[in-house]
């Protein structure tokens, strides 16, 4: 098997959902980042981006839980214990920004664009962020060394996933706009991926490909059953648009 085929380890080192049921298998956060990405590309379709945008724009979408890969947020799944180093969709800013050099190629955007971006990928529970540096590096403390290594494995794995993923070209007023659209992509693709009756827990042994292929095959079912399946949007209006 090569190794884009393989299971990546990190995958199962961090839960992404609580069991259905007491005792019950946890969802991993790697794979619920991937069930939202998948339905995403559902609800972005109908817009007719060009592929680097609108794969970028997904790539975004499945970073929306980084922030899930980190020791409180595991102890807060596993045991209870809470979360000291700051809510989960917090801890995804500060991690987007602890490996912004990573990123940075790929969105192919000025830095002030790209941060609004990380906020708006983020801040999908209702509002955006408001950290400082100070706080994103006390969070990422927080999240611990191993978590720190394994969500920058996760960015380069993704990414690889969205091969043309780009945002070049696009202005400053764009990626604003951009970033106060995206929270409402993130909360309704993370309310459908969220579903466990459409993505039931699974485990830890296929690769990021493989698992996205059958996350793409459920997403086409949820998306439907949710009543969000839209026709693609006309020529003309987006040629005016």
């Amino acid at each position: 098997m090569l190794e884009g085929q393989m299971p990546q380890s990190w995958i199962g080192r961090w839960p992404g959902k609580s069991p259905v049921e007491p005792g019950g298998r946890c969802h991993p956060a790697g794979w619920h980042m991937l069930d939202v990405a998948a339905v995403a590309e559902r609800l972005v379709a109908p817009f007719g981006f060009p592929a680097p945008r609108a794969q970028a724009t997904v790539l975004l979408v499945a970073l929306h839980d980084l922030g899930k890969i980190g020791a409180q947020f595991r102890g807060m799944i596993l045991d209870g214990s809470p979360q000291q180093g700051g809510s989960h969709w917090k801890v995804t800013e500060a991690l987007l920004r602890h490996h912004d050099a990573r990123l940075a190629p790929i969105l192919a955007i000025p830095d002030r664009s790209r941060f609004a971006l990380y906020a708006a990928t983020a801040g999908h529970h209702g509002r955006p962020p408001d950290a400082d540096q100070a706080v994103w590096e006390r969070m990422v403390t927080y999240a611990g060394a191993e978590a720190v290594a394994d969500a920058g494995a996760a960015i380069d794995a993704l990414a690889a996933l969205w091969p043309e993923a780009s945002l070049a070209g696009l202005s400053r007023e764009d990626a604003y706009r951009l970033s106060w659209w995206l929270p409402g992509l993130v909360a309704a693709a993370d309310w459908i991926g969220s579903n466990a009756l459409w993505f039931p827990p699974s485990e830890a042994d296929l690769s990021l490909a493989d698992y996205l292929d059958l996350a793409r095959s459920r997403a086409g079912t949820a998306v439907v059953a949710a009543g969000l399946e839209s026709p693609a949007v006309s020529g003309v209006a987006r040629r005016s648009g």
